[in-house]
């Protein structure tokens, strides 16, 4: 991107922003060139990008508070510096993360090139319901869900529907557990717990969010889901709900129960799993694991390591959500 572009990207932007803070009481500046030139200045300084600015509310935050934002640029060196390239395609290819992680997954799967017809039907008839994935998608693209209990699927127009649209993997469908009722209508709602493997194999938690639909068995928030922050000692939704336009939620849209200090049922058995998980790879140390809770347990739904999702996981800040910088000045320390 030339540096015409550049700037003209920038002051869109700061005119994004002018117009957000015109409904704010307490905002300090009201001028498009203000957030254009703080904008710039936060570029040079935490090598922050525009999108960023506006994610997390950046022209609200403090001088300290600003200190304390991880940006992407951190993330991508942490991640070529602590991620052996060489073992990321264990955890970020999904069918080799479900063989290679398959004690912590809770399903079984299938590679779909790998078998005949009636070994799908035999698959499909058992769990009656599936979710079909590309091994090596990201945000949530391109997923889709099958189910026998419609009445108006049959296994062939299922089989094919999946051959037809190169899906490679396919998995039967997870159960939420049932305390995710009140606040989780449809699909499998996604804990994201974000670690750090030190060199004496300690596992550290930098962050942890959760992820709820809408009006999507599949819950992402590219597909509408709703962001939110978790306390990391107690398991509490921490912060109000956002989504990827930035609108803010106290109660969910469906079901009208209230966010803040909603329990993550098994929350200590999560954190166990995501610990024994991460030294499963020791080359790769730096992960954002997705997991969820079924009515049997915690399971790992994936890995990811290449991007963690740096911006979303600190996207609840705008709503309340604790900062995470401290956690992260140990690691960036180490960087050469």
């Amino acid at each position: 991107m030339s540096l015409l572009s550049k700037l003209t990207e920038y002051y869109q932007v700061a005119g994004t922003v002018k117009e957000i803070e015109i409904g704010n009481p307490s905002r300090r500046h009201s001028h498009v060139y203000f957030y254009f030139v703080d904008m710039i200045k936060t570029r040079l300084r935490f090598r922050l990008g525009a999108a960023e600015y506006l994610k997390l509310g950046i022209y609200r935050l403090s001088p300290d508070q600003r200190n304390q934002i991880v940006t992407r640029h951190d993330r991508d060196r942490i991640v070529r510096h602590y991620n052996d390239v060489s073992q990321m395609h264990r955890l970020n290819n999904k069918l080799t993360f479900l063989t290679d992680y398959a004690s912590f997954t809770g399903r079984s799967f299938l590679a779909i090139n790998d078998v005949t017809f009636e070994e799908f039907e035999k698959f499909m008839l058992t769990h009656k319901s599936i979710i079909a994935k590309h091994s090596d998608g990201g945000q949530g693209e391109g997923i889709k869900t099958y189910s026998l209990s419609d009445g108006q699927s049959n296994i062939e127009d299922i089989y094919h529907d999946i051959r037809v649209r190169n899906h490679d993997v396919v998995e039967e469908l997870l159960v939420q557990h049932p305390s995710f009722a009140p606040i989780n209508k449809y699909g499998f709602p996604v804990v994201r717990v974000l670690t750090f493997l030190d060199e004496k194999s300690m596992v550290h938690i930098l962050a942890t969010t959760l992820t709820v639909a809408v009006n999507d068995v599949v819950v992402n928030l590219h597909r509408g889901g709703i962001y939110l922050n978790i306390d990391g000692e107690s398991g509490k939704v921490s912060s109000l709900g956002i989504d990827e336009q930035d609108n803010i939620y106290e109660y969910h849209p469906l079901t009208k129960e209230k966010f803040v200090g909603f329990q993550i049922p098994l929350w200590e058995a999560l954190l166990e799993l995501v610990q024994a998980a991460s030294k499963i790879t020791p080359e790769v140390r730096y992960v954002g694991w997705d997991v969820g809770v079924s009515p049997t347990g915690p399971v790992l739904i994936e890995a990811n390591v290449i991007n963690p999702g740096i911006v979303a996981i600190q996207h609840p800040v705008i709503t309340g959500g604790s900062l995470i910088g401290e956690k992260f000045r140990g690691i960036l320390a180490g960087l050469p």
